[in-house]
């Protein structure tokens, strides 16, 4: 039963490692360097018509991109938040904009 246990928490350990590990950000030409030129510049004009905003909850800044009404960008900033007081203070950022 001991063993079962340790072989759990090192499973466990093991797990939140690999969540956790730091993944480097890649730039857009990084990304979009086997992708044909008529969908990169698409995509670069998507890009340049819908500008990623920024709203500062309690010292940390979230990043975003509104389509339209803010509803989609909230929507997903919701899911991103696990605590209902968090949810109340975006709330009140967002009436701020």
């Amino acid at each position: 039963m001991r063993w079962l246990l340790i072989a759990l928490g090192t499973l466990i350990a093991l797990l939140l490692v690999v969540y956790f590990w730091p993944v480097p950000a890649k730039s857009f030409a990084e990304l979009a360097e086997k992708v044909d030129p008529a969908t990169r510049q698409s995509l670069l004009a998507f890009r340049a018509q819908h500008p990623e905003k920024t709203v500062v909850v309690d010292g940390r800044e979230w990043r975003y991109i509104a389509f339209g009404e803010h509803t989609a960008a909230r929507a997903h900033i919701q899911h991103a938040v696990h605590f209902g007081i968090m949810q109340t203070k975006l709330d009140h950022a967002w009436d701020l904009q």
